[in-house]
């Protein structure tokens, strides 16, 4: 069985770091300053791990995505959302990736802003076109694409993506 919490800010996030690192540096080769910013320490961190061994299986971040705000009494008109990485043992299926994309999809209904953004890789690019999302023609860091959504028009379809 495995449990799932939320951590908001850059304290006490071992557990995502430790899964960040594994994932986008050791096993992506991604540099560090692309996978640790300022942005954990205003981020709601997901972490995902088995609950008897305490061992890691996933992490997610999501924050305000502040290059959005159009100031308008400080209104944060979108929330970005992303950074999902599944240890590799646990990526027979995709099924905890499938579960943190969803748990940051219900989180990111409950705050402001209208639109949801990620910069994904292009394999993610299925994942996320089968919640309502679409590519958009900005520009992101190397590799990745940027996608969006309005909040209302999130689709939950009832069935997990596994495969």
């Amino acid at each position: 069985m495995f449990k799932a919490i939320w951590k908001l800010g850059a304290h006490d996030i071992e557990l995502a770091k430790s899964i960040r690192r594994a994932v986008f540096i050791e096993e992506m080769g991604l540099p560090e300053s692309e996978v640790f910013d300022a942005r954990d320490a205003y981020s709601a961190h997901l972490e995902v791990f088995e609950e008897d061994t305490l061992e890691p299986i996933a992490t997610a971040r999501m924050y305000p995505d502040f290059a959005r705000d159009n100031c308008d009494c400080c209104a944060v008109p979108a929330t970005h959302i992303g950074e999902i990485a599944v240890m590799k043992q646990y990526r027979d299926t995709n099924q905890y990736y499938d579960f943190a994309l969803r748990m940051l999809l219900y989180k990111a209904q409950s705050l402001s802003g209208q639109k949801l953004v990620a910069d994904i890789f292009p394999s993610e690019l299925p994942f996320y076109e089968a919640f309502g999302f679409k590519s958009t023609d900005e520009n992101t860091t190397a590799g990745k694409i940027r996608v969006a959504v309005d909040k209302e028009k999130v689709r939950m379809q009832g069935e997990c993506h596994t495969n």
